[in-house]
C-alpha cells in the first residue's frame, strides 16, 4: 500500500493527515479513482486521485495526493526518439535497401549524437538494412512467328522473341531465339552459252 497525504474538500495543508491512518473508515465509499498525471513534466512534483461517497456519510477525505518524480529537468531531457516504422524497400523488383530514422527531442539531431563526427551521428539516427522484393516476377507471352532469314541468298539466321509480362517485371529464360537458315540464290546458269 503507498502510503501519502489526503486532505478534506477545502481544507488547508495544515489539516492534512497521514493516508494510511484513514484506509478502512467508513462502509460507503467507492473505490479510489486511478492516479493523476505528475504535476510537473520533468523534476518532482505531485500526483492526486479521488474517490466519492455512496451515501453522503463517509468519513474521511476524498481526494489523496502523493509525490512523484518526473524525468530529471536539464540536459537529460535531450532524448532520442522511438525508433519510427522502415520505409518501403527502395525497389520493387529485387534487392534494395529500406531505411527509418528517429528525432531528437530538441528538433536537432546533433544534440543527441554521442559524437560530434557527422558521419558519427547519421548513423545514430538514420538506420538502413538489406530487403528483397520478389513479386515482379511475370509470366513469358507466346512466341511470336519466325523472323524472315537474315540473308537473300544462301545461309543465314532468323529470330523469333516474346514479351515478359506484365511490362517491366522479371522472367527467368530467354527472350529470343535463333536458328539458321537457307535461301534459295537465283541462278546464273541460264545466260550462260556453252562453246
Amino acid at each position: 500500500m503507498n502510503l501519502g497525504w489526503i486532505r478534506n474538500n477545502g481544507t488547508t495543508a495544515a489539516n492534512c493527515i497521514k493516508t494510511d491512518e484513514l484506509f478502512g473508515v467508513g462502509d460507503a465509499w467507492n473505490p479510489w479513482g486511478e492516479w493523476s498525471s505528475c504535476s510537473v513534466t520533468c523534476g518532482n512534483g505531485i500526483r492526486s486521485r479521488e474517490r466519492t461517497c455512496n451515501d453522503g456519510a463517509c468519513l474521511g477525505p476524498t481526494e489523496m495526493h502523493e509525490a512523484c518524480v518526473a524525468p530529471p529537468c536539464g540536459s537529460d531531457t535531450i532524448v532520442w526518439s522511438t525508433w519510427g516504422e522502415w520505409s518501403e524497400c527502395s525497389r520493387t523488383c529485387g534487392g534494395g535497401f529500406h531505411t527509418r530514422t528517429r528525432t531528437c527531442s530538441t528538433g536537432s539531431a546533433s544534440d543527441c549524437c554521442e559524437h560530434a563526427d557527422p558521419s558519427s551521428c547519421g548513423r545514430e539516427y538514420k538506420q538502413s538494412r538489406e530487403c528483397i522484393n520478389d513479386d515482379c516476377y511475370g509470366e513469358w507471352s507466346d512466341w511470336r512467328p519466325w523472323e524472315a532469314c537474315n540473308v537473300t541468298c544462301g545461309e543465314g539466321t532468323q529470330e523469333r522473341r516474346r514479351q515478359c509480362e506484365p511490362s517491366g517485371s522479371m522472367c527467368i529464360g530467354p527472350y529470343y531465339q535463333t536458328r539458321l537458315c537457307f535461301t534459295n540464290c537465283p541462278s546464273t546458269a541460264r545466260n550462260c552459252k556453252f562453246i
